[in-house]
């Protein structure tokens, strides 16, 4: 027997009156979302060309980024001979490459006692903790033996107080070149001491610069000094005073200015004073490190100067960072790494003037520069209360880095709202609002998030604070009572403000679906639907209870009759 159609029409019935009634209906979203990081090494260059040996040079690499997520990448670039023999390292300290942007990092390389010849800068990198790798660019340069001239006879040896050049008939222009700084290089004391000192001084050729220095008479006599200064062409240097006397415990500055002219050789130079008194000297170096001039090129530059101050036991660092480009820089970032020799601690570093970040193992100073105007050069000082005997630590103690941006990466950049949804909601009823907030960077970032969302509407909770979770999605919740009469769709707005200070909004929509009220019609006709259902279910049962009854009679006449033909035909 088939399943009676009033019966189905009756189940029909009661299913829609149930889907008519006051139910939420949820909208499901589905996103798939790809986190990926892929870091690329554009460019590697070479700054000096030509690039003569001895001379100190900067290594630049640019570094892009063509994923999703920032890249927390490490670059190393090696250093070979045209035979292929390692020469040197030069490693980058961790640099953050935000999505779909580049920045260039730079380093100085001296060449050192290497010779003319070619040479070549292979750069790779790591990230994602070393699991990934970038390519490997690769990037050929020379190094070129410096030029030699002939002496002319009779030419101007320059001038400035205290000429150290013996014979004026031979130009120390093209006689002094570079030179490697030796070790062991230290003052040499009397009793007279050098108490100041400059152990590193770095200048760009055509500019001018002062250093003063300062000696100090430990005799219980007076001292009757003459000075001297040699290792540079007299006219690079002029000096006072170049004799003086000194009383008792007196200390006496030695002042010197530098003029170096536009043609002077890249490399270093080593500077001697001598404080003597008849067969007594004391003697005082600066390594003097020129670089080639840099006016107009594309990317800063760093100069460093390194001072001694003995009474104070403090070795006093400045940095002059100089954009030599027509174009401001919107983000740069200076990293000194102090030398291992101090074995310096947070504690012994002071700052003069703008602070840094210190942190790391070796100790790292950081510095943070924005919107650096075309031809600025800013400058940043700090000491450590330690200090170094010898100088060779020191002379090659360059910046370990310079990190370059076209544009600051800022958290409004790499944070971003992706979708907004929420539940559909009855005239009076409560529903959900979600949102979905995307974050590139690594570090994990204070979050408050607010819902704004038409008069009438009330939101749990006012405010939502949290974390973003670095390099993922962080899922936000808001939960929602529509007023009555406010059936439609209502534009909501998430606003997320990150660290207090950067401000993202995004806005979507709130359904509200008016309520359909369950009046005494619905539930009369609900009752008698119930009834027709349960009469046809009853009728249909006995139906089926009779019929069984009918078979089962047949059955049993059947029997009685086989019985009886079986009977008579026996």
């Amino acid at each position: 027997m088939a399943f009676p159609r009033n019966l189905i029409l009756a189940f029909a019935l009661m299913a829609s009156l149930m889907v008519s009634a006051d139910f939420i209906q949820t909208r499901i979203f589905f996103s798939v979302d790809l986190y990926f990081a892929n870091a690329t090494i554009i460019d590697v260059t070479v700054s000096s060309d030509p690039l003569y040996a001895g001379a100190t040079t900067d290594v630049f690499v640019t570094l892009g980024n063509g994923g999703s997520i920032s890249a927390n990448v490490s670059v190393n670039v090696s250093i070979f001979n045209s035979t292929g023999g390692f020469i040197q390292n030069i490693s980058f300290s961790p640099s953050i490459v935000a999505p779909l942007s580049a920045i260039t990092l730079s380093s100085s390389w001296a060449t050192g006692s290497n010779p003319a010849g070619a040479y070549y800068a292979n750069a790779s990198g790591l990230y994602e903790d070393g699991i990934n790798s970038t390519n490997i660019f690769s990037r050929q340069f020379q190094i070129t033996a410096a030029p030699t001239a002939t002496p002319t006879p009779g030419a101007p040896a320059g001038g400035g107080g205290g000429s150290s050049n013996p014979n004026p008939a031979i130009d120390e222009n093209v006689t002094i070149r570079p030179t490697v700084i030796p070790d062991g290089l230290r003052p040499v004391s009397t009793q007279v001491q050098f108490i100041r000192s400059t152990p590193l001084k770095e200048m760009f050729a055509g500019t001018t610069a002062f250093e003063s220095l300062s000696v100090k008479n430990t005799a219980g006599g007076t001292k009757s000094l003459t000075v001297n200064i040699t290792g540079v062409p007299s006219s690079w240097v002029s000096y006072t005073p170049i004799k003086t006397i000194m009383l008792p415990s007196e200390d006496r500055a030695i002042n010197l200015a530098f003029t170096i002219p536009q043609n002077a050789l890249p490399g270093d130079y080593l500077v001697r004073i001598d404080a003597r008194e008849d067969s007594e000297v004391a003697t005082d170096y600066i390594a003097l490190r020129i670089k080639a001039a840099t006016r107009g090129a594309q990317f800063p530059v760093v100069l460093k100067t390194i001072r001694l101050d003995r009474p104070l036991g403090a070795t006093k660092v400045t940095i002059d960072v100089i954009n030599p480009s027509t174009k401001a820089i919107a983000y740069l970032r200076v990293i000194d790494e102090i030398i291992p020799e101090l074995r310096a601690s947070r504690d012994d570093i002071v700052f003069a003037d703008k602070p840094a970040e210190v942190s790391g193992d070796p100790l790292q100073v950081k510095w943070l520069f924005r919107e650096l105007a075309p031809l600025e050069r800013a400058s940043v000082s700090y000491s450590i209360y330690k200090l170094l005997q010898e100088y060779r630590p020191y002379v090659y103690w360059s910046v370990k880095q310079v990190e370059v941006s076209p544009k600051e990466i800022k958290l409004s950049d790499i944070v971003v709202i992706r979708e907004i949804f929420s539940t559909l909601i009855s005239e009076g009823g409560e529903g959900e609002v979600f949102a979905k907030v995307f974050y590139a960077g690594f570090e994990p970032v204070n979050f408050k998030a607010t819902l704004e969302i038409p008069t009438g509407f009330e939101t749990q909770p006012l405010t939502l604070e949290g974390v973003l979770v670095p390099r993922g999605t962080t899922d936000l919740k808001f939960k929602v009572r529509a007023p009555p009469g406010s059936d439609g769709t209502h534009s909501a707005t998430i606003s997320v403000l990150l660290d207090d200070e950067f401000l993202i909004s995004q806005t979507g929509y709130v359904t509200v679906q008016r309520a359909i009220a369950l009046s005494w019609q619905y539930i009369l006709g609900a009752i008698i639907i119930t009834i027709i259902f349960l009469l046809s279910l009853f009728h249909y049962l006995g139906k089926k209870k009779e019929k069984g009854e009918r078979e089962a009679h047949i059955t049993l006449r059947e029997g009685y009759i086989k019985q009886i033909k079986r009977h008579i035909e026996k």
